[in-house]
């Protein structure tokens, strides 16, 4: 496989899983109002958090697996594609918009990496998620939705550990 049909694959991927993911939680709160606290987030603003932590998860992997420039050769081609086929959808006939959406998702790709990169992927032996990549993100989707004290921290860190395997990062890389 190439470094294109993987990135094509892999961002496939997780467009798909951002999507039921986001859709998911999403339903979540609707049927258990008390999770969020005040109007619902968008579903774009939902399925941004789970988009951007999946690729960061795919940007470790593929550092792993790749080394450092097949990794961003990856992220290159997979992640300018990616996003601007949603500021298509997100913002049809909205040029203006797409760009700004497509700089703005840039800059929180480059936040969250470093966020993120502080974190460890699995909790240690005998802990729970608390302190993980995972809960970390489970958090900010808890501020999403403007809830302060975490509510939904732990469904959609689960949630996300859950649909990691939905992604096939490990099986896709390893064709490369």
């Amino acid at each position: 496989m190439t470094i294109q049909e993987a990135a094509a694959e892999l961002g496939s991927n997780l467009l798909v899983m951002a999507q039921q993911s986001s859709e998911a939680i999403l339903d979540r709160v609707g049927k258990n109002p008390t999770e969020s606290s005040g109007q619902l987030p968008s579903r774009r603003e939902v399925e941004t958090d789970f988009l951007c932590f999946y690729a960061h998860l795919i940007d470790r992997a593929a550092f792993v697996k790749l080394g450092p420039e097949r990794r961003a050769q990856l992220m290159d081609l997979m992640f300018p594609n990616l996003v601007q086929s949603l500021a298509t959808v997100y913002f049809p006939d909205r040029p203006e918009a797409q760009i700004d959406y497509f700089a703005q998702m840039s800059r929180t790709m480059e936040e969250l990496a470093v966020e993120y990169g502080h974190y460890s992927l699995n909790p240690r032996e005998g802990a729970g998620l608390q302190g993980t990549l995972f809960w970390e993100f489970g958090k900010r989707v808890s501020r999403t939705f403007g809830n302060g004290d975490f509510l939904l921290a732990m469904p959609a860190a689960l949630l996300a550990r859950m649909m990691m395997k939905g992604l096939a990062i490990g099986k896709t890389l390893d064709k490369v």
